[in-house]
């Protein structure tokens, strides 16, 4: 064997143990089960993405803030009309947080959008007695946990109707299922009596 393939060869045992001693890329960081229903509620209540009639027709181009610091843009449409009995009501936004501080199940997060994320809703209120629930939540987010770091994409479709035949004892059921940072989840929503036929729906904690 000559020199020079002797060098050559060298060369490259050399660079196969190099190769083999470089450090092993980290996986990304993930949310467990529980941590993304966290996030789920931290974001759908402090963003004020949860269903609440009291929304006034026309467009939406508002900051909002977020409950720990942060802000979030929410841009969309709000509509109302009567058909028959029943009043169709229905919001479509999209929403971008920045540097949003929100949290749920005692966990603090911080999130931005990763671009954003799309809100639907409508609502049936029929003969005000019945509420039909529909639209949902999709889109992906950046979130910060600690020392831990990741995206979160979530596709959660909303399905619920709310019994407001006793005014004093209104009931609701169903709620979100779907998709949240690759994990199934399902959040109920529940109802609390308020003024008249005015409906506030919120996080069951």
């Amino acid at each position: 064997m000559s020199g020079r393939t002797r060098l050559a060869l060298s060369g490259l045992v050399l660079a196969v143990v190099l190769a083999g001693c470089e450090d092993p890329v980290d996986p990304p960081d993930t949310l467990t089960e529980a941590e993304a229903l966290a996030l789920f509620k931290a974001i759908a209540v402090g963003l004020e993405l949860l269903p609440d009639d009291d929304v006034d027709p026309g467009s939406v181009d508002t900051m909002v803030a977020c409950p720990h610091g942060g802000r979030s843009k929410v841009v969309g449409t709000a509509s109302a009309r009567q058909a028959g009995d029943t009043l169709k009501l229905a919001l479509n936004a999209v929403v971008t947080p920045a540097g949003c501080k929100v949290s749920g199940d005692g966990l603090a997060f911080t999130v931005d959008g990763d671009p954003s994320m799309s809100t639907g809703m409508s609502f049936d209120i029929i003969a005000f007695e019945t509420v039909v629930l529909g639209g949902g939540i999709e889109g992906k987010v950046k979130w910060q946990l600690e020392d831990r770091s990741g995206e979160c994409a979530m596709n959660l479709p909303l399905d619920a109707t709310v019994d407001l035949s006793d005014p004093e004892n209104p009931k609701a059921t169903g709620g979100y299922k779907g998709k949240m940072c690759g994990h199934d989840i399902e959040f109920d929503i529940t109802v609390t009596a308020g003024e008249a036929a005015d409906l506030r729906v919120a996080s069951d904690g």
